[in-house]
């Protein structure tokens, strides 16, 4: 399990390979307890075909359709890192924050 270190400014930090976090002051509720965090998972994925599945599965539990849910298996129309947001952002933020964007390489 990777530790995750965050620090007010633009500091950024990697305690493992596999996680990055970058903390800065936000303007959202007050400049002394709103904090953004910009957080990179990396991931190894062993079998393309059931990562595409699981986005698809994602996607018509989503409630998007068949057709764009299908989309997902389909690596001209979404990279593996779009089935991967699919997969981790849940769409709707936590109680306590606001999920401002997520994207993949």
């Amino acid at each position: 399990m990777a530790a995750v270190m965050a620090r007010p400014g633009n500091a950024r930090f990697q305690e493992t390979p596999a996680l990055l976090v970058e903390a800065v002051p936000s303007g959202g509720i007050s400049e002394n307890t709103a904090m953004e965090l910009c957080i990179s998972i990396c991931l190894t994925v062993h079998d393309e075909s059931a990562f595409r599945e699981a986005a698809r599965d994602r996607a018509l539990e989503d409630g998007l359709g068949d057709e764009t849910a299908n989309a997902y298996l389909d690596e001209e129309q979404h990279s593996l890192g779009q089935c991967a947001i699919m997969l981790l952002d849940p769409g709707v933020s936590p109680n306590g924050c606001q999920i401002i964007d997520s994207t993949a390489d």
